[in-house]
């Protein structure tokens, strides 16, 4: 019997892969290796594109931000000597050479100064605090401590209030101490349950009134009897009312009913 060798198999002819129809002739980034010559191009377009796009919506959102406004706290402690009232509101009196300036006093945090000016009222003293400043307004935060306050020598001032009648008033109520400078900005919607809680714990109501050259003009708010929860419960809003117009030194005063605020549109 013969026995036949295993045949060998036929050679086939290699054939070359086919191409990846997914492929597109991308260059794969390799984070090591210098930038090919296309994706430097790619980048020279993008990278711009989004500076100005990034840019353009910063510049967007600062325009629609509402103004802070200039209310200056100043950190350093200060000493003025006056006459301290304790009423429409804690303030001292400070002489001046040509007109007398009123200086509104708090305590530190969201609290008036009330129970700690009540026993100075009508007499000569120096305070303790720091300046809060806005449209030409003043106000002190008094320190921490017995020294606060102190008895000063010199003449008492007496304290002249000038009526100038009945008006109707537009504007916002706000809380003097965040409006000066504590807060930015101390006014608004967005700051109403701040501005509450401080007029609530003592802290002077003011009517904020836009004036037509971009200023504000602010006069201390008194409500006749004290503060009531129907205009407490329209602070931070646009309103409306009339009340009784007087002016201690360059402070305006703005004495109303209780129930005479109305809201209106802004």
């Amino acid at each position: 019997m013969t026995m036949s060798s295993p045949r060998s198999p036929e050679r086939q002819p290699q054939r070359k892969p086919e191409a990846d129809a997914s492929h597109t002739g991308d260059e794969f980034y390799v984070g090591y290796l210098p930038i090919s010559r296309s994706q430097r191009s790619t980048l020279r377009l993008i990278v711009p594109a989004i500076v100005l796009i990034f840019g353009g919506a910063i510049v967007l959102l600062a325009s629609v931000q509402r103004d802070p406004g200039s209310g200056v706290w100043r950190e350093e402690v200060a000493e003025f000597t006056g006459t301290v009232f304790a009423q429409p509101a804690p303030m001292l009196l400070i002489a001046g050479e040509s007109e007398d300036r009123v200086a509104l006093l708090v305590e530190e945090g969201k609290h008036g100064a009330g129970p700690r000016v009540a026993e100075w009222d009508g007499m000569r003293v120096t305070v303790r605090g720091r300046a809060l400043e806005r449209e030409g307004g003043m106000m002190m935060e008094l320190v921490a401590g017995n020294d606060a306050v102190r008895a000063a020598e010199g003449v008492v001032i007496t304290r002249r209030s000038v009526a100038s009648g009945e008006a109707t008033f537009r504007g916002e109520i706000v809380d003097a101490k965040c409006y000066h400078g504590a807060m930015k900005p101390g006014d608004g919607k967005g700051h109403k349950a701040c501005a509450t809680l401080c007029i609530r714990n003592g802290i002077p109501p003011m009517l904020a009134t836009a004036e037509g050259s971009g200023g504000v003009w602010l006069r201390l708010l008194v409500v006749s009897g004290g503060m009531d929860s129907d205009t407490l419960a329209k602070v931070g809003e646009p309103v409306e009312f009339r009340g009784e117009m007087s002016r201690v030194a360059n402070l305006d005063i703005i004495t109303i009913e209780p129930g005479s605020v109305r809201r209106i549109a802004r």
